[in-house]
């Protein structure tokens, strides 16, 4: 009689965690790199570029990035982005 096959739970994923986590991270650091010139209704419209340069926007600006890093800190271990690359960009480190 053959020697029943292990097998895998069916939410496992065939890449490894360490890999996926990674993959993740790229995702998310190329979405953030997208999102500096995408229009936003939480800036009035304006790209996070666009209000990095407005002395009024800054403040808002700086909220929202501060919400995402706090958001992106309260995941479980691996998958979280760095904004500091985006915050240099836009001039707000």
């Amino acid at each position: 009689q053959r020697a029943p096959q292990p097998t895998r739970p069916a939410h496992a994923s065939p890449i490894p965690t360490a890999e996926a986590e990674q993959i993740l991270r790229d995702y998310k650091a190329r979405h953030y790199q997208r999102w500096i010139d995408e229009p936003l209704p939480a800036l009035g419209g304006l790209t996070p570029r666009q209000a990095s340069r407005q002395k009024g926007w800054r403040g808002q600006l700086d909220a929202l990035l501060k919400d995402i890093e706090h958001a992106e800190h309260r995941l479980p271990g691996g998958p979280q982005v760095d904004l500091r690359g985006v915050r240099a960009e836009l001039g707000l480190l």
